[in-house]
């Protein structure tokens, strides 16, 4: 859905935002990445560069148009 840098406050920190239907697709479409060419030697490049990653499921509120 997006992807955000912060420029302000906490610098140097990446925000991405991914929609998915469910939980078993989110799984799939990350398991099928892996045999994209250039994933893993992308992976393997940036991911030395992290300090710290976190991870969060979000769920639609019953009145969001995302559900």
């Amino acid at each position: 859905m997006g992807a955000w840098f912060s420029q302000l406050g906490s610098l140097n920190q990446v925000h991405h935002l991914w929609q998915y239907p469910d939980l078993q697709l989110r799984k799939e479409v990350r398991e099928a990445a892996w045999s994209e060419n250039g994933w893993p030697e992308t992976v393997l490049n940036t991911v030395p560069l992290i300090q710290k990653m976190s991870s969060r499921i979000m769920l639609p509120m019953p009145f969001s148009s995302l559900k």
